[in-house]
């Protein structure tokens, strides 16, 4: 998640992978990247079936923004939502539910961020449950300052399934070792609830970790922004991984598959989508995965860009949202050309971020994040639509 904040009248936005700014000395750090282009993708046999979106087709229909965008707009007078980000949407029966980040903004960057809930029948007029409906944990454990970037599934027994990212209260790291600066990292929980609503949290969490001491893989240092799908029987988690790569920050989508949606085995092929080739749009940032089905594949939103010396301290600024296909959710084939931009002098002028879709009546729906800068920083929710037959 990217949560922008105002500090002095400037805006310092700071990609967090979440509200988490990783702002942290990596001199000596390095691992194997594990990098791919898209010709290597093409060379392993990732051709996307002509029944998926192809967003760099000439002849697919156009994503069309919804002409009074956005959906949902964040509440400066709340007391949990005046900062809002990472929409997840599915539709249960007929209606459409969301469960979506948001936080109390502060300047000295300590306002919690939780997990928020609201329904529609039409993807478009929202009602917002009152209070969140995941809370940061306890002081001390693995989320007491950050619960966020949700995704939900439901089981066939009626069980609703969430995902989400968290890290413990931020600090001063200076002269941390690193079982202390291990704490502040973000890494991926479980909960489960009967209603979507009422949650409990899994007592394994953190349920995917990371390897600050041993270094291995390419996710070593965080993970977040969780994506599952689930069927017949197998959770699969697209998520966001970091890792350092000669001192600059590196993130790429992995995958870990799972059978109880509590204990997780990453795919040995991970990254399976990678930073674009060098002068591509999403050369310096590939994250924040949205994976859904059409048809027999699967299609995958993400954020990404190129901004110019991104990762020497932080980690990028999210800018555009990126389309992958694949037909077996491993091997994907990126678009060409980001799906969604940020819009100057729009209510998403800062960035897109945070997306998710669907498929149903020949319709994709993405419903994603963006921001814009006035006496404050404005965060909402948008909606983009593309016309989609199915042979």
């Amino acid at each position: 998640m990217h949560f922008p904040s105002v500090e002095d009248g400037e805006l310092v936005a700071r990609l967090r992978l979440g509200t988490l700014a990783l702002t942290v000395c990596l001199v000596g750090c390095s691992s194997d990247p594990g990098a791919s282009d898209d010709a290597s993708i093409l060379d392993s046999g990732g051709i996307p079936d002509a029944r998926l979106v192809d967003a760099a087709a000439d002849a697919e229909p156009p994503w069309v923004l919804y002409a009074n965008n956005p959906v949902l707009v964040d509440d400066p007078g709340s007391a949990w939502m005046n900062i809002i980000a990472d929409p997840w949407v599915m539709k249960d029966g007929s209606v459409y539910k969301m469960w979506f980040a948001a936080r109390v903004d502060t300047k000295d960057d300590t306002g919690e961020t939780e997990i928020g809930y609201a329904t529609s029948s039409d993807g478009i007029s929202w009602s917002i449950h009152p209070t969140p409906v995941v809370q940061a944990g306890g002081t001390g454990q693995w989320d007491d300052s950050s619960a966020e970037t949700p995704t939900v599934v439901k089981r066939p027994d009626g069980v609703y399934e969430m995902w989400y990212s968290g890290f413990e209260l931020l600090g001063d790291y200076g002269g941390a070792d690193a079982a202390e600066f291990y704490r502040h990292l973000f890494k991926i929980g479980h909960a489960t609830s009967p209603d979507g609503i009422s949650w409990t949290k899994d007592p394994a969490n953190p349920v995917l970790d990371i390897d600050l001491v041993g270094q291995i893989g390419p996710d070593w240092l965080a993970v977040a922004d969780p994506s599952v799908t689930y069927e017949a029987g197998t959770y699969c988690m697209y998520y966001t991984g970091v890792d350092s790569v000669v001192g600059k920050l590196q993130l790429h989508i992995s995958l870990a598959t799972s059978t109880d949606g509590s204990a997780w085995t990453r795919h040995p092929s991970n990254p399976v989508l990678s930073l674009g080739p060098p002068g591509s749009w999403d050369s310096t940032l590939v994250a924040q995965p949205g994976v859904f089905k059409v048809g027999s594949g699967y299609v995958m939103v993400y954020a990404g860009n190129d901004a110019p010396g991104a990762g020497d301290t932080v980690a990028p600024e999210v800018g555009s949202l990126g389309i992958a296909t694949s037909m077996d959710g491993i091997v994907w084939q990126r678009a060409m050309e980001p799906m969604i931009e940020k819009q100057p002098g729009t209510w998403n002028e800062l960035a897109a971020w945070g997306a998710t879709g669907l498929f149903a009546n020949d319709e994709i729906k993405v419903w994603f994040g963006g921001a814009r800068l006035t006496d404050r920083i404005e965060t909402a929710f948008g909606l983009a639509t593309q016309q989609h037959s199915m042979p």
